[in-house]
C-alpha cells in the first residue's frame, strides 16, 4: 500500500520552540503560584483558630460549659489551636471556693493539662504556620465578665485604634527565608500574614496584612 506523502511531523526546531514557550509561561506563572499558595497556607490557619474562638464562646453561651478556653500552643515550626472547659458543677464548686482537690480558683490556665474537665474539645494543629506568642497562651469566655482572661498581648494597632485581643498568624519564614519562632507586629510589604480580633461577647473581626497595615476582610 503506497504511504501519504502528505502526512508531516514536527521538525526539531517547532519542538524546541514549544518546549521554549511552555518553560517561559512556566518560569512566569510558578512564583504567582507559589505566592497564592503561601496565602492559602496561612488563610486556612487563620480560619480554623477564628473558627474554635467562636466554637469556644458558643459553648460558653450555651450553659454547660460556663468557662470555655481557646489555647494556643506553639509546636515546635507549627502551631496546635484547641478548646478545653470546665463543667458547671466545677465552675460552680470553684466559684464558690469550696472545690476539694489541686485547684480552688477559676482562671485562664495553660499550663495544667489535668486543670479543665474537658481537654481539647476540638483541636486543628499546622505546621509552617506561627503566631506572634512565643509561649502557651490562652483567652477564656464567661458569662460572669469578671472572669473573662484575654492574652498576654502588647498593644497593637489595627483600623487605628489599640488592641490587645488579637492573634497574628504567619507563615514561620520571613520574605528572605529566614526561620522565625514567632511573628512580629509589622511586616514586608510582600509577606502573607492574618490577624484576629475578639471581644469577650465573641465578636469576631479578621484582618490580612496589606503593605503596610491590617486590613479588614
Amino acid at each position: 500500500m503506497p504511504q501519504d506523502q502528505n502526512i508531516k511531523g514536527f521538525t526539531l526546531l517547532e519542538l524546541l520552540v514549544v518546549v521554549s514557550l511552555i518553560a517561559i509561561l512556566s518560569a512566569i506563572g510558578f512564583p504567582n503560584f507559589m505566592d497564592w499558595r503561601t496565602d492559602r497556607l496561612v488563610r486556612v490557619a487563620m480560619e480554623d483558630a477564628a473558627s474554635l474562638i467562636r466554637s469556644a464562646n458558643t459553648l460558653q453561651q450555651r450553659g454547660n460549659y460556663p468557662y470555655v478556653q481557646f489555647k494556643v500552643s506553639p509546636s515546635g515550626s507549627g502551631v496546635i489551636f484547641s478548646t478545653n472547659a470546665l463543667k458547671l458543677n466545677t465552675f460552680a464548686q470553684r466559684k464558690r471556693g469550696n472545690q476539694m482537690g489541686k485547684f480552688k480558683n477559676i482562671e485562664c490556665n495553660t499550663s495544667a493539662s489535668d486543670y479543665w474537665d474537658l481537654n481539647g474539645l476540638d483541636e486543628k494543629s499546622t505546621t509552617d504556620i506561627i503566631t506572634h506568642l512565643t509561649k502557651k497562651d490562652g483567652v477564656c469566655f464567661s458569662n460572669d465578665p469578671s472572669k473573662y482572661d484575654g492574652m498576654s498581648n502588647i498593644n497593637t494597632k489595627v483600623e487605628g485604634q489599640l488592641t490587645d485581643q488579637y492573634l497574628i498568624i504567619c507563615l514561620n519564614k520571613d520574605h528572605k527565608k529566614k526561620v522565625r519562632t514567632n511573628c512580629p507586629l509589622t511586616f514586608n510589604k510582600k509577606e502573607k500574614a492574618y490577624l484576629i480580633q475578639w471581644t469577650r461577647f465573641g465578636t469576631i473581626a479578621k484582618f490580612k496584612w496589606s503593605r503596610n497595615s491590617w486590613n479588614r476582610l
